[in-house]
């Protein structure tokens, strides 16, 4: 629920992995994707991700591998079987990595996992401007392949990385003024997630939502954010400024986007609910 903005760590090309993941080695290792930690409990993969990015690492948590492959083109839909040297390996996986996110630099034998990071791409102003598609985060870890001639199976389970917040205002002041001349967003400390799925924490970035006013009268923003967390007080915040006839900014509200959602943290799992709503009023706040 909550987005980043971020500089620039070195762009990769998502290229798929050149080696064959059907010459035999030594064991077959399938690994199925599901996507079950929704509210509804079931199993979403299919409808929900498109393409899967897998990264493979050893025990000592260097990078080996990376499989890249449309969901269409896996066995059922869900399955890829990689034939590997028996060891210890940690895998994981990035569902729908796709343009509005950057991948660091990965070196095979050389990067570390503690390294690896996705960030969000934002522009010169650090501001997040296009929202971001779904992001969807997967990890297994100390996973031991054995020796010759077995078969093993591996569910990697999915969580939804992105949430979407619509926050909603009334009692604004719009009387021949333009929604223009307000300001919503979101600022964040981090721009992405490391392989762990912890917060990446490098500058300040900007979100920007998608802005209307609906029949009500009421000024309506739609964000998609990166990484919210309902013990993250102080990462997200919620701004609204107002800029009058003569280009002057002042800030009418700012506050954790965490403290906001306290409320909803009684009855709402922040891991599965995809989507949350924010109702401010003005008339109640000045």
């Amino acid at each position: 629920m909550y987005s980043f903005s971020v500089m620039v760590c070195m762009v990769v090309c998502f290229a798929c992995d050149s080696d064959n993941p059907n010459e035999q080695k030594d064991t077959l290792v399938n690994i199925r994707f599901q996507y079950t930690n929704n509210l509804a409990g079931t199993d979403k993969f299919a409808t929900e991700v498109d393409k899967v990015n897998l990264y493979v690492f050893d025990a000592k948590g260097c990078f080996i591998n990376e499989y890249c492959v449309p969901a269409h083109e896996l066995q059922g839909g869900n399955t890829i079987t990689l034939n590997m040297e028996p060891g210890i390996y940690d895998f994981v996986v990035w569902g729908n990595l796709a343009d509005a996110y950057l991948l660091c630099s990965l070196e095979k034998g050389i990067t570390n996992i503690e390294d690896c990071h996705v960030l969000l791409k934002c522009n010169e102003n650090d501001v997040v401007d296009v929202q971001p598609t779904s992001l969807f985060f997967g990890s297994v870890s100390k996973v031991n392949v054995k020796p010759a001639n077995s078969q093993e199976t591996i569910a990697l389970d999915m969580i939804k990385n992105t949430k979407s917040i619509r926050v909603i205002t009334t009692n604004l002041d719009m009387d021949n003024i333009e929604k223009s001349f307000y300001r919503c967003s979101i600022t964040s400390l981090g721009k992405g997630c490391k392989f762990n799925n912890t917060a990446f924490y490098d500058q300040k970035i900007e979100y920007l939502p998608m802005i209307r006013i609906n029949d009500k009268n009421e000024f309506v923003a739609d964000f998609v954010v990166l990484h919210l967390s309902k013990n993250d007080s102080d990462n997200l915040h919620l701004v609204f400024t107002r800029n009058d006839s003569k280009g002057q900014v002042s800030e009418l509200f700012n506050k954790s986007l965490t403290e906001l959602l306290l409320p909803l943290s009684l009855h709402v799992d922040f891991q599965l609910q995809d989507s949350l709503e924010i109702d401010l009023d003005f008339g109640d706040i000045y």
